[in-house]
Parts: C-alpha cells; sequence; structure tokens
C-alpha cells in the first residue's frame, strides 16, 4: 500500500512537470486580407482569394463557412446565419473548391471565392464574413477550444448612394477631487472620453477621428487619436480614450505615438474640447469631417489639501523648533540676572571669590590688583561712613538725606563694576 502511494505521488508530479502544449495542438496562423471591398454592379460576378500563413511546426486542417455579422456601439461583434441581416452578403459569396483547405507547417495556403451580386441587389452595402476554423488532425485527439480566423467582405452595390454620418455626442469626464497626473501619496484619475457616431446613410463609413484639447484656464493642452474604426449603415459606434495615454492601436502605432508627443496632461483648470471625424468612399480616402465641441474641468481638490497639510506640518516644526530656542536663551538670561544679584547679595568680596570659582582659567595679574584697589577705595569708604555716624546728628536732615543718597550711588557703581567684570571674563572664555 505504501508503494502504491509513493508511486501515485511520483506519477503526480512528473506529470505535472510536463507542459500543458505537449497536450494542446499548436496554432499559429495569421489571415489577409482581413477585410475586402468590392463595388459591383447588380449581376457582376467577382472572384476573389484569402490567404492564410501558417507559422507553427505542425500542418492546419480548416473549415470554410460564411456567416452574418453585426457590431454593437461598444465595439462587439454578433454573428449570425447567412441571411439575418436585411444589409447581408454571406448568401452572395461562394466557395470555388471544397469547404476545407489543409495549410502545411511553414507554408501559404490560398482560398478562391466568387461573389454573385444579384441583378435586384439594392444599393448601398452589404456585409458577411469568411470564417476558417480549425479542426482536429486525423489521429490527434478532438481539441476542447476552436479557434477561427475572419475576413470581413464589405460590397457596395452603386446606385443612390448615401454617404452620411454625425456626431451625436462628446462627453469628457471631469475630475474634482483625485489628480489627473501622478502626484505623491495620491491616486490618478482618468479622463475617459466616449464618441458617439452614428452612421445616417445606407453605405458602411469607414471614420478616423481625433481629439483636440485646449485650456479655457490652467495648464495643459494636447491632441488624443481616436483610432479608425468601420460602422454599418444605420448603426452607431463609440470611440473610446483615455485623455494622457497612448490609444491602442496595433495598425496606427507610429501616429499614436507621434501624438502622444504632443500630449501635456491636464493638471488643473477649465478645458475646451474639439473632436474632428473624417471619413471616405474608400478605406484610404478620408474628405469629408465632422465636427463637435465639449468642455471638462480638472480641480484636484485633494493634492490642495495634502499640499497645505505639508506646510502646516512644516510650520509646526519650525515654529516647535523655534520655541523651544527661545526658551533656552530666556533660562540662560534668568541665570545671569541670578548671579548678578547673588553678588550683590553677598558683597563685592565674595563675588569676586564666586566669580574667579566659575572661570575656567585664572584672572591676569592686572585685572587682580585692579580688583584688590577697587576693595580698598570700598573699605575706605565704609570706614569713613561709619566715622560719621559716630558724629551724631550733627548737620540735621540734610546730613542724614546726603549720606543716604552716598550709599544708593556705592550700591549702584559696585553692581556696575560686578557686571563689567562678569562681562570681561565672558568675552575672554569666548575668545
Amino acid at each position: 500500500m505504501r508503494k502504491f502511494i509513493l508511486f501515485a505521488i511520483v506519477l503526480t508530479f512528473v506529470f505535472c512537470l510536463i507542459p500543458f502544449d505537449a497536450f494542446a495542438q499548436e496554432f499559429n496562423v495569421t489571415l489577409f486580407p482581413a477585410k475586402l471591398e468590392i463595388t459591383g454592379e447588380p449581376g457582376s460576378v467577382h472572384d476573389f482569394e484569402i490567404n492564410l500563413h501558417n507559422h507553427g511546426r505542425e500542418e492546419q486542417h480548416m473549415w470554410v463557412y460564411f456567416n452574418d455579422y453585426y457590431i454593437r456601439p461598444d465595439n462587439r461583434f454578433v454573428f449570425a446565419s447567412p441571411g439575418h441581416y436585411s444589409y447581408s452578403c454571406s448568401r452572395w459569396l461562394q466557395m470555388l473548391e471544397g469547404p476545407d483547405m489543409t495549410v502545411p507547417a511553414g507554408t501559404i495556403g490560398k482560398k478562391r471565392f466568387r461573389a454573385v451580386i444579384p441583378k435586384n441587389a439594392e444599393p448601398g452595402g452589404h456585409y458577411g464574413v469568411i470564417f476558417f476554423e480549425r479542426l482536429p488532425l486525423p489521429g490527434k485527439p478532438p481539441v476542447t477550444a476552436t479557434p477561427r480566423l475572419g475576413a470581413i467582405i464589405m460590397i457596395t452595390v452603386p446606385g443612390q448612394i448615401v454617404r452620411e454620418g454625425r456626431i451625436k455626442s462628446v462627453s469628457v469626464k471631469s475630475s474634482f477631487f483625485w489628480p489627473t497626473r501622478k502626484f505623491p501619496f495620491l491616486p490618478r484619475s482618468n479622463l475617459d472620453v466616449r464618441v458617439v457616431f452614428e452612421n445616417v446613410g445606407n453605405v458602411h463609413l469607414t471614420i478616423r477621428g481625433k481629439l483636440i484639447f485646449k485650456p479655457s484656464f490652467g495648464w495643459g493642452s494636447g491632441v488624443v487619436d481616436l483610432g479608425e474604426i468601420t460602422v454599418l449603415p444605420k448603426t452607431i459606434r463609440y470611440l473610446d480614450a483615455t485623455i494622457g495615454e497612448e490609444k491602442k492601436n496595433p495598425s496606427n502605432t507610429s501616429k499614436a505615438k507621434k501624438n502622444k508627443e504632443k500630449i501635456n496632461p491636464p493638471l488643473v483648470g477649465s478645458y475646451r474640447v474639439k473632436v474632428e471625424i473624417e471619413y471616405g468612399p474608400s478605406l484610404d480616402v478620408f474628405d469629408t469631417k465632422k465636427t463637435a465641441t465639449a468642455s471638462f474641468s480638472v480641480y484636484p481638490f485633494s493634492a490642495f489639501v495634502l499640499i497645505v497639510a505639508l506646510i502646516a506640518i512644516l510650520y509646526a516644526v519650525l515654529w516647535i523648533f523655534r520655541r523651544k530656542k527661545v526658551e533656552s536663551a530666556g533660562e540662560v538670561e534668568k541665570s545671569e540676572e541670578k548671579e548678578a544679584e547673588i553678588s550683590l547679595e553677598v558683597g563685592p568680596a565674595v563675588a569676586r571669590k564666586k566669580f574667579l570659582s566659575f572661570g575656567r582659567r585664572k584672572a591676569s595679574e592686572p585685572e587682580v590688583d585692579l580688583m584688590k584697589g577697587e576693595e580698598d577705595e570700598e573699605g575706605k569708604a565704609e570706614e569713613g561712613d561709619k566715622s560719621e555716624l559716630a558724629k551724631g546728628d550733627e548737620g540735621g536732615d540734610y546730613k542724614e538725606q546726603e549720606k543716604g543718597d552716598t550709599k544708593v550711588s556705592k550700591g549702584e557703581s559696585i553692581r556696575k563694576r560686578i557686571l563689567s567684570v562678569l562681562k570681561r571674563f565672558r568675552g575672554r572664555q569666548k575668545l
């Protein structure tokens, strides 16, 4: 039992290592022309060929059949059996050979067809599609997915031809919150464009378009390629694009890149839009132009809020830093005032000792002698004051007032001297 479980695990592992392509049939085939236009009078016959190029390493067996088709406004194709639509031409098509064909690996196979236009065919456009669907090769397992390729056939019967189209509407999505350009920390909003075009004639129109936007106020302008599509008679098609992005159109890559270089995506403001649609009598002739206008606005308030928030944060940081700097400077001033008050309270001798203890080096000899001289003078002044007090109340009130004024002036002079000495000492420390 254990051996069986181990064998099952190993077999499952080996099976998972085998690529899926080993069980699937390769299909690498292209078809040309993918779109064919024929103009013929009622009762005329037209022969043509469709080519299949097998790029793979295996031959491909194909089954050929005809269908009608219809294109919805959102550009999705709808297929139906021959004769389903009034403008069908699939019943006019014939195969000059059998309904199947084999294309060897690395070769190009040709399939011949004939279009027989009825004598009572109505003037205008008639449409159909030729499908080439892969069949399983003999001796190969049946395929679960059946890829197929289609060639569009467009037949125009001359007569009273009405080749006319119009732009029904143009809509551009505005943006009032998120930015339309890349912005740090914020998502990008797309400016989606939709142009609705209606074919009011009785023949198909191959149209190509572009959108031009300019600011009435603001920044940003450019040209957006709307691509090239075919609009069947009495139908509506949408041309969708996004302003600021290159339109993904493989058949028009060089033109899309050229237009992309001209685009300066909207930043902020109000914009005017002009749409130009061109069409003509054939796939390579565009001799008729239709225009329409619209407008949109871009005001990314989220970006404004973010900028204001960043400025507020920066201002708050600077304010806090400045406040701390002012508080530290205030503390230094308070400490200096306290030192001056202490020196006045304890007297000049103690202040001199305190001053010398705070210094990093002793004062020079001339400064010490100067301070000693000042102390001797102050001592003599104090002795004179004491002798004057001993004399009694001689001299009256005038002498007492003069004595009080002398004491105040001496106290102020002592305070000024102490402050000057402290300033000189700090100046020496800075040097």
